[in-house]
Parts: structure tokens; C-alpha cells; sequence
């Protein structure tokens, strides 16, 4: 029993600062939770959409504006950020849709490419569920999942 005794004001003590540690990163964690929902942080974001040029910098200013959404529900700047989020949406639905007519035409000329097709497809049915051409999208879909079994991607 001697034995235990040292033991047990060590674990209290460890208990008190990992306690203590616990407290400051969630007070340090709320702190950066107030500094995102800034208009800095917004303003932030919103130069990297406007910075935007096609290519992969297309989708620039999605997280930032996706983790003001998270963070920061009743923020002022709310409509404007889901209306840029809708923006970047879209221009990777017709990317992405553009390259699934690409594959399927690889597909009817050379035999290849299907499951690329089908691949890009599922990714704006998954990714992009507000997009126009959706409807175009579930059409191909469709179009892919009849074919024969020894042809399906």
C-alpha cells in the first residue's frame, strides 16, 4: 500500500494541468473561432476566389468560405459566401461534366474511357448537388448503367 500512495498525488496533480491544458485550448480555440468569423478572414477568402483563372486555382476560396459557413452561422456575410460557393459549384459541374463527354467520346472512338466517364459523373452527383445540368448528368448516368455487364466500368 506504501506503494501507491506517492503514485496517487502524481495522477491528481496530472490531472489538474492536463485539465488546465484542456481549458486554455479550448478558450485559444474559441479565440481563433472569433478571429475567422473577422471581415479579415472574409476578406481573405474572398481575394482568393477573385483570384481565380480555370484550372485547379478554380476552386480557390471553397474551404475558407465553407469553414466561415461552419464556424460563423449568423454571419453578415452569409448570402454572399453561398452565392460564390454556388458559383464554384457550378464551374466544377460543367468541368467535370465536359470531361465525362470527353471520356464517353474516347469510349465510342476507342473502347476506353468509360469508367472515367462514369467516375466524373458520380463525382458532381456527390460534390456538386445543386448543379443546373443535373439532369444531363442522371441521363448519362443512366445511359452508362445500361450497358451489357462485360462492358460496365
Amino acid at each position: 500500500m506504501k506503494l501507491y500512495i506517492p503514485i496517487l498525488p502524481a495522477i491528481i496533480v496530472l490531472a489538474a494541468f492536463s485539465n488546465l491544458y484542456s481549458q486554455r485550448a479550448a478558450s485559444s480555440e474559441l479565440e481563433q473561432v472569433k478571429s475567422e468569423c473577422s471581415i479579415e478572414f472574409f476578406k481573405d477568402a474572398d481575394l482568393k476566389f477573385s483570384k481565380r483563372n480555370g484550372g485547379e486555382t478554380i476552386f480557390w476560396g471553397e474551404i475558407p468560405f465553407r469553414k466561415i459557413l461552419a464556424d460563423c452561422p449568423d454571419s453578415p456575410f452569409r448570402e454572399e459566401i453561398v452565392a460564390k460557393l454556388h458559383i464554384i459549384e457550378e464551374e466544377r459541374g460543367a468541368r467535370d461534366l465536359i470531361l465525362a463527354k470527353y471520356y464517353l467520346e474516347m469510349y465510342w472512338k476507342t473502347g476506353r474511357g468509360l469508367k472515367g466517364a462514369q467516375s466524373r459523373l458520380l463525382s458532381i452527383v456527390r460534390r456538386s448537388p445543386s448543379f443546373s445540368r443535373l439532369d444531363e448528368v442522371r441521363f448519362w448516368l443512366d445511359y452508362i448503367s445500361n450497358f451489357p455487364p462485360d462492358e460496365q466500368p
